[in-house]
């Protein structure tokens, strides 16, 4: 489906952008880069916005956002 090729070019996108982003002590860093990527890159969110699933994508980005923020903390040990 359309949305989900979609969905997935996003989140493999944004994970590219933060990929340089190691420490947890960079978080805010990350939370920076979220809002910078998201402007960035408006007119593809808005189209996943409008989908049909906006709902899942949503759950699909936070999922992805609290799984790399929770592997971050535990890698580092904190």
């Amino acid at each position: 489906e359309v949305a989900d090729e979609l969905e997935n070019e996003f989140i493999s996108a944004f994970e590219s952008s933060t990929a340089h982003i190691e420490h947890v002590e960079d978080f805010p860093i990350y939370l920076h880069q979220i809002f910078v990527f998201l402007a960035a890159n408006e007119e593809l969110y808005r189209q996943l916005l409008s989908s049909d699933a906006p709902l899942l994508f949503m759950s699909r980005l936070k999922n992805h956002l609290n799984e790399t923020i929770h592997h971050r903390v535990k890698q580092h040990g904190i």
